[in-house]
């Protein structure tokens, strides 16, 4: 609903921009991430998935959106055409060759993470399910504890005062996923700094709702990028410092 997707955008709210700026292809491609939020005490997660696609000289083209989805262009272009087939949208353009044409679409998918601290915050506990997180961190009021790769299933890790991180230096990161969540024209982490509750945040190498070229256009894949929010249950860090 717009509760779900209003949580979304605020998460992801600089992925057009880095998408945009990012997508060069030599033949026709779709560069996209999907952003999923766990749902606290809940198995499932909100999707947002963000697409560029790319004409290398402009021209038409044919997105499907994700199964169940609720999909819409971010930006029009000339001759937008929406059909079905089944329960899932196609969405069909024209590209113009000095810009991607940028989508997006809102889904729940189901998942079963949790991530909570101990009584004095310093030990987190984190069941990621089946698949791992790469880059995982802590992020909370602008900070970022940094806990490198997560295996799927339950792991416990330390995360003391010292040895946190300014949000502004690694959203400047371009390898690290939290680069999505750069402001817009600048460097500041965006709306993933002011959440009202820590956040366990990484790439997840689990499946993600994505948009998809028909079989007879699919060139080159030039990105796909699944990034996890997990809410931290739980006292928040006290004292925590770079």
């Amino acid at each position: 609903g717009a509760a779900a997707a209003a949580a979304a955008a605020a998460l992801a709210v600089v992925v057009f921009v880095t998408l945009a700026v990012g997508a060069r292809a030599r033949s026709t491609a779709l560069t996209q991430v999907a952003v999923l939020q766990q749902a606290s005490g809940a198995p499932v997660a909100r999707a947002l998935t963000v697409a560029a696609a790319t004409v290398p000289y402009g021209g038409p083209i044919e997105v499907t959106a994700p199964p169940g989805a609720e999909a819409a262009p971010v930006t029009m272009t000339g001759d937008l055409r929406v059909r079905w087939r089944d329960e899932t949208a196609v969405l069909g353009g024209v590209v113009r060759p000095d810009a991607p044409w940028m989508l997006q679409a809102l889904s729940a998918v189901p998942l079963r993470t949790s991530a909570g601290f101990d009584p004095g915050a310093q030990t987190l506990t984190v069941d990621l399910g089946t698949a791992g997180l790469r880059d995982a961190g802590v992020w909370w009021h602008g900070l970022v504890y940094p806990l490198g790769d997560l295996p799927a299933g339950r792991t416990v890790r330390s995360v003391p005062e010292a040895g946190w991180r300014r949000a502004s230096d690694v959203v400047a990161d371009d390898r690290s996923p939290a680069r999505f969540f750069r402001a817009p024209e600048s460097q500041a982490p965006g709306g993933i700094g002011q959440l009202p509750r820590p956040v366990l945040l990484g790439e997840w190498s689990g499946p993600a709702p994505m948009f998809a070229l028909p079989e007879h256009a699919r060139g080159d894949r030039a990105g796909e990028d699944v990034v996890l929010v997990i809410p931290i249950a739980g006292p928040p860090p006290r004292g925590a410092q770079p």
